[in-house]
């Protein structure tokens, strides 16, 4: 096995599919939840936060979690990336530098 501690790579999130209760808050089927930002990620250094509920990359909508999964892979390492998002009834979006991934310092565990 390898682990290493660095700065995350990428969006720096984690997210699972919207209950039913969001899909009617955001008054779509489509989003994906975010249930926790990386701290000194992109989207921690963007300001996306826990609980907002993203709703595309580049204005491609985003389907569900592993959509978002999808997408978010394809920017790694790109600049000024549109990210749209709905947060307590209003929707907005934020350009974000994504970071790429510095698999460098992987050490293996003894």
């Amino acid at each position: 096995m390898f682990f290493a501690k660095k700065r995350p790579g990428g969006l720096g999130l984690y997210v699972r599919d919207l209950t039913k209760e969001q899909r009617k808050q955001v008054n779509s089927n489509m989003g994906a939840f975010v249930t926790v930002v990386v701290k000194d990620s992109s989207a921690f250094r963007a300001n996306i936060m826990q609980d907002d509920i993203l709703l595309g990359i580049r204005e491609v909508p985003i389907k569900d979690a592993q959509h978002y999964v999808e997408l978010a892979r394809k920017e790694i390492g790109q600049k000024k990336v549109p990210i749209t998002f709905w947060r307590d009834g209003e929707i907005y979006t934020l350009y974000v530098d994504i970071d790429d991934y510095d698999f460098s310092d992987l050490k293996p565990q003894s």
